[in-house]
């Protein structure tokens, strides 16, 4: 039984630190929460995890709106520059 546990800490906290990694977590501040890189959600939720997994899912929309709107953004100011 503890290694399957073990094993469900292990797979969550790996895919946490590619999904932050492909929602771009930490490319902008977001207000209110803690918003680390990847490497470091992921090493929270290894070691917290009953709190750290939650945590990231209940978050994640708001970074990956914060992150979007950060690129949206720098995106249009190159547009603006080159034309």
């Amino acid at each position: 039984m503890g290694i399957k546990i073990l094993l469900i800490i292990v797979a969550t906290s790996v895919w946490v630190y590619f999904d932050a990694r492909l929602i771009r977590a930490r490319s902008q501040p977001v207000r209110g929460i803690f918003n680390p890189g990847p490497s470091r959600w992921m090493l929270f939720c290894l070691l917290f995890w009953v709190i750290g997994f939650p945590l990231y899912l209940i978050h994640r929309k708001k970074v990956k709106e914060a992150a979007d709107a950060f690129y949206l953004g720098e995106v249009m100011k190159f547009s603006n520059k080159t034309h």
